[in-house]
């Protein structure tokens, strides 16, 4: 087992010593045989036909190195990246991620899913069925169950893609445009401010509709192989909530709704005060949501989803060719759901800011990819439309919640943790304009208060364009209603 240095232990934030000397032995794990295990199995025909450069029969070394940045931002302690070489010195990269009894998720409205040693078999499972769907996702390798200080750790192994998750592109994409409005860029770029700004948007836009195509392909694909590989195997099972109206109500909606007014209420200018925010009844959201959560609980619309599809779940990966191929890359949430669910929390992300208008010419190229599947599960595309709005708004102000949950005062495990000088930035499928001062050296996350304000400023716009039929869409009179309820009842709480 290799040694973790006093460097990396002292970047185990916010664990105490004996914590981060616990924390060394999952970090870096068993020392598997990995040469044995890529060629076993079926391993090496998928690692083949992925990686053709790599010659899996002849590994010279094997290295634990430590997470690169942004590699890192949101991977959790409990994984480790592996780097092999083979004779000729290509290299190829492994992930490992780890799972026991009593270790505690980082979301915790979704910790009465299932154990998170039971997740890891979970998870190996779904990527296996990945592997057979052919799914653009990472390929599961293998899962062994290891005994540990008198109890069973269990492992999931799979290829580490080595392109950025999406989110730092979109980061990146946002920090050069800004650079652009500066008086700096104008000086030196002059008259080719305007060509570059609209590359820039040009490249946003492909890697928005990459997602979106990955995503499309998983809840079609997905579903098409799931039917076959329960007939062939009916012990095969996805996770489907047992009481929907208390899995997306109680344990999402409404948790995060008040993690979100803890959060806003500690913010001096929000001007909530404690009387205000005592006044404010959950039953009441609870009711007004009830519209909003419904194409959710309708089964009949269930297709095979990843439930977790937000910017940091897409990354970019091998045999792209020149044209952007984003990969799904997390199989902890993977479920049964409504086919607009993971569209909602890909498109309405903080980082993606798309005008109202925008996001429809997205979600209606989607339904026209998939249309002949959506129709099979009585959706056409007026109604996918419909029910994709509807859920955009719980998905926003669940998104806010989320967000508000990385506060330092309200939760130690930051998901996307700040920096000073920001996380070092590669190139992976965005195609920056030359000059090379373009494409920036590093970025960094936005704030929790700065994504918040993000957020309620996109939530303002979605009411008035709605309301005030800016964009046609086809909203019913009673969706109109319904989303009236919202805005006013947002309003009173002061989120809007």
């Amino acid at each position: 087992m290799e040694t973790i240095s006093l460097a990396q232990k002292e970047r185990m934030n916010g664990h105490s010593l004996k914590q981060r000397i616990d924390r060394e032995d999952y970090v870096i794990g068993p020392n598997f045989d990995y040469p044995r295990i890529l060629t076993e199995g079926g391993n090496l025909a998928y690692l083949a036909k992925r990686y053709p450069h790599f010659d899996f029969n002849s590994i010279a070394s094997t290295r634990i190195p430590t997470l690169n940045e942004p590699e890192g931002i949101q991977i959790k302690g409990n994984s480790q990246k592996i780097e092999l070489r083979d004779t000729h010195g290509n290299a190829f990269y492994l992930f490992l991620k780890v799972g026991w009894k009593g270790d505690t998720p980082n979301d915790i409205s979704y910790s009465q899913t299932m154990p998170p040693e039971e997740s890891v078999k979970y998870q190996y499972d779904q990527m296996l069925f990945w592997r057979e769907a052919g799914l653009r996702t990472p390929l599961a390798l293998g899962y062994f169950t290891v005994a540990h200080r008198g109890f069973e750790k269990h492992y999931l192994l799979m290829d580490f893609l080595m392109g950025n998750s999406l989110d730092i592109d979109l980061l990146a994409l946002r920090k050069s445009q800004s650079y652009l409005k500066t008086p700096e860029a104008k000086i030196r770029h002059s008259a080719k401010v305007h060509e570059f700004q609209k590359i820039l948007t040009n490249e946003k836009n492909e890697l928005i509709e990459s997602g979106v195509r990955v995503i499309g392909d998983f809840f079609t694909q997905g579903t098409l192989h799931l039917d076959e590989k329960i007939k062939i195997e009916p012990s095969f099972s996805v996770y489907s909530p047992h009481n929907r109206q208390k899995h997306y109500g109680l344990q999402r909606s409404q948790h995060y709704f008040e993690r979100l007014l803890k959060f806003l209420f500690k913010i001096p200018e929000m001007k909530i005060s404690h009387a205000k925010r005592k006044s404010f009844s959950q039953n009441e959201f609870s009711g007004i949501i009830k519209h909003f959560l419904a194409p959710l609980l309708d089964e009949s619309r269930d297709v095979y989803i990843l439930g977790d599809a937000y910017p940091n779940n897409l990354r970019g990966g091998p045999g792209s060719n020149g044209v952007k191929l984003s990969y799904l890359i997390d199989a902890e949430r993977t479920m049964m759901g409504h086919p607009a669910h993971d569209l909602t929390r890909f498109l309405n992300s903080h980082l993606i800011e798309l005008t109202l208008g925008e996001e429809a010419d997205f979600v209606s190229r989607a339904y026209d990819s998939h249309a002949d599947f959506l129709k099979s599960h009585g959706l056409d595309k007026a109604e996918f439309l419909r029910e994709y709005f509807l859920l955009s708004f719980i998905t926003r102000l669940s998104d806010m919640g989320r967000r508000a949950s990385d506060d330092p005062k309200m939760n130690k495990q930051n998901r996307f943790p700040p920096r000073e000088r920001g996380y070092d930035y590669h190139q992976s499928m965005i195609h920056f304009p030359e000059p090379s001062d373009i494409a920036p050296r590093s970025v960094g996350y936005p704030s929790v208060s700065d994504s918040i304000v993000t957020q309620r400023k996109s939530l303002q716009d979605r009411f008035s364009g709605m309301l005030e039929k800016r964009v046609n869409l086809p909203l019913e009179k009673e969706d109109v209603l319904s989303i009236g309820k919202l805005s006013e009842f947002l309003q009173s709480c002061g989120i809007v």
